[in-house]
């Protein structure tokens, strides 16, 4: 799927005198089966991360955007065996990329999964709640929401 996306991607892109050949996005795909408790998964970028019994483990994606790509290469499908309440997240870049704190700085991919660590048992309303929390103290008033933040949760 991500394979048939870029090309689509670099085809628009092409025809489109405003696209540069640098354009791209990164993104991350689950498929999930529910009758076999199978995900397939596959990234540009973004990686899934899965926690079973407080434990997490992250699939890393392919280090290549959906676009052109200099060292272009076929993304890579990982299939995960899953249990029933392993809770499963994907995200955007936007909320550890967030600038704010004391220090004004980015919030960071450390910070951003051992918050994960510490909610992913909560049920998803309070999941919800304490990730808007988090992002707002550190965001705070003064500063600008710098991208769009996505972060998706699913309970098997």
């Amino acid at each position: 799927m991500l394979n048939a996306l870029r090309e689509k991607l670099k085809h628009n892109l092409s025809s489109d005198e405003a696209g540069a050949p640098s354009d791209g996005m990164d993104l991350g795909v689950v498929i999930i089966n529910k009758q076999e408790l199978v995900a397939s998964y596959a990234g540009a970028y973004n990686p899934l991360l899965l926690f079973r019994n407080g434990e997490m483990t992250i699939f890393d994606a392919d280090r290549q955007p959906i676009g052109y790509y200099r060292k272009e290469k076929s993304f890579t499908e990982k299939r995960i065996q899953l249990h029933t309440s392993d809770m499963l997240y994907m995200f955007s870049d936007g909320f550890i990329d967030q600038v704010g704190g004391p220090k004004h700085r980015k919030f960071m991919r450390k910070p951003f999964f051992e918050l994960l660590t510490k909610i992913n048992a909560l049920p998803l309303p309070e999941q919800e709640q304490q990730l808007a929390a988090t992002f707002n103290s550190w965001k705070t008033d003064q500063i600008a929401q710098t991208d769009d933040v996505l972060v998706m949760g699913i309970k098997v």
